[in-house]
């Protein structure tokens, strides 16, 4: 009888349990969605007030990058006798990028885009650095 009741509390808590697992799955995948709007408003309120002030010309290079690219004291105003257009902020994740290309990339028009990435890119599956492109 003891192996019953055994049978019956396991069964109980399975059956209470896969409705949690669905629940936290749900509110992660909600929260998932979330971040990737704020995400994209952050970098579109970020790009704008850069641009407001700087003269953003169509074609040429686009670099984009966080940390390392922030950090840089003489990036170069011309290379390979084009224009080059530089966006460095904490917020450019290249998942983000992706998220937000048509206002991160496709807005500036450039010829070449560089997207530098951090050490912490080159460690990570390319599936996560680069979402959908497996």
């Amino acid at each position: 009888m003891d192996s019953a009741k055994t049978a019956v509390v396991r069964l109980s808590v399975i059956a209470l349990l896969i409705p949690m697992l669905v629940l936290i799955a749900r509110l992660g995948y909600h929260w998932s969605l979330a971040r990737q709007v704020a995400d994209c408003e952050a970098i579109t309120r970020s790009l704008e007030q850069v641009d407001g002030v700087q003269r953003v010309p169509s074609g040429g290079i686009l670099m984009l990058g966080r940390n390392h690219l922030a950090r840089w004291r003489n990036v170069p105003d011309v290379l390979l006798g084009s224009d080059v257009v530089v966006r460095a902020s904490p917020l450019y994740r290249p998942e983000a990028i992706a998220e937000c290309f048509q206002r991160a990339v496709a807005w500036y028009q450039p010829d070449i885009t560089v997207l530098l990435l951090e050490m912490s890119d080159a460690t990570r599956a390319s599936d996560d650095v680069f979402p959908g492109t497996g």
